[in-house]
């Protein structure tokens, strides 16, 4: 990796009787100090997701879900 990974947004599911509780939009700029000289084409994009009390998945590269796809 270039740079380190920030966190853009966080979400908590609305209740759905909730008005607007249906619509997600947010929008974020971030800077970065590369750690070496590069031509950046993209960025990654990876989440980390509370399924239920202490149960968790992520695709985080620190904290990766380990034989999510097996």
């Amino acid at each position: 990796m270039l740079g380190e990974e920030k966190e853009v947004f966080s979400f908590s599911h609305p209740k759905a009787f909730m008005k607007g509780g249906n619509s997600f939009d947010q929008r974020a700029r971030l800077t970065w100090k590369m750690k070496t000289e590069a031509r950046v084409h993209g960025f990654a994009g990876y989440f980390h997701s509370c399924l239920y009390d202490d149960v968790f998945m992520s695709i985080t590269p620190k904290h990766h879900t380990l034989k999510m796809f097996r």
